[in-house]
């Protein structure tokens, strides 16, 4: 919450994010039968993540089968309409599209769009010099400094889905629902970190993240910043 908007929009690379009320922002996940995406494919768990008086409130949606979709996607219409913006991990490019093809197929009235913060660009912009690997996983562990203790791996998500339709107990579901829940806490959790991290040069930084920085600043028109990261940057490379 204490990340400011003109800098989210430096991130992001979106001018659009620079006025946006970060209080009232939507952070969304989905869990799917499929990660190719296209009609065939549902999201059949949404969580939804917002702040209400400065404490993360996580609800997560869960399609009990398939057929039923329509008030799990009136429902998350209805938390997006109330949102000032979307904050996502790759949800540009695959959840949101995912959500909106459910929306059209279950001739659900689709939300008016918002601004859509994806903090995968975010990362990928900052830390991939360094990491390389940029899963959000794997950005917990290397920058959040969080390690999951069990977690499954989300190409076992849809078979858990499945096998929970052809009969299993309701309990099986419950490390699919924790790692969605892990993902929505991460997102709160890495924005802060970006947030905090451009607003403050730091000298400790590792200098690969700090360049991404200075050139985010330095698209973005803001020569000071740019000049500040640029300057620590090259402290850091030769100490």
């Amino acid at each position: 919450l204490g990340a400011d908007p003109r800098l989210v929009a430096i991130l992001a690379r979106d001018a659009a994010l620079a006025e946006i009320d970060l209080s009232r922002m939507l952070f969304f996940d989905t869990e799917t039968t499929g990660l190719a995406g296209g009609t065939g494919t549902l999201a059949f768990l949404v969580g939804l993540g917002w702040f209400d008086e400065g404490v993360l409130t996580i609800e997560q949606l869960l399609l009990p089968r398939p057929g039923q979709e329509g008030p799990m996607l009136r429902a998350v219409a209805e938390r997006i309409e109330a949102a000032s913006c979307l904050v996502s991990y790759n949800g540009k490019s695959f959840d949101w599209p995912l959500l909106r093809t459910r929306f059209v197929l279950n001739r659900v009235p689709a939300p008016p769009p918002r601004p859509h913060l994806d903090l995968l660009h975010c990362a990928r912009r900052v830390f991939k010099r360094r990491l390389g690997e940029v899963r959000l996983v794997h950005i917990e562990e290397q920058v959040l400094g969080h390690r999951r203790q069990t977690d499954v791996d989300g190409a076992e998500i849809p078979e858990v889905y499945f096998a929970y339709l052809r009969g299993a107990e309701g309990s099986t579901l419950v490390p699919v629902l924790e790692h969605n829940a892990e993902d929505l806490v991460a997102l709160a959790a890495l924005l802060g970190t970006l947030g905090e991290r451009i607003a403050t040069i730091c000298d400790g930084d590792d200098p690969r993240d700090l360049l991404g920085f200075a050139q985010l600043s330095a698209r973005a028109g803001d020569v000071d910043r740019a000049l500040g990261f640029a300057r620590a940057t090259i402290r850091g490379a030769t100490d």
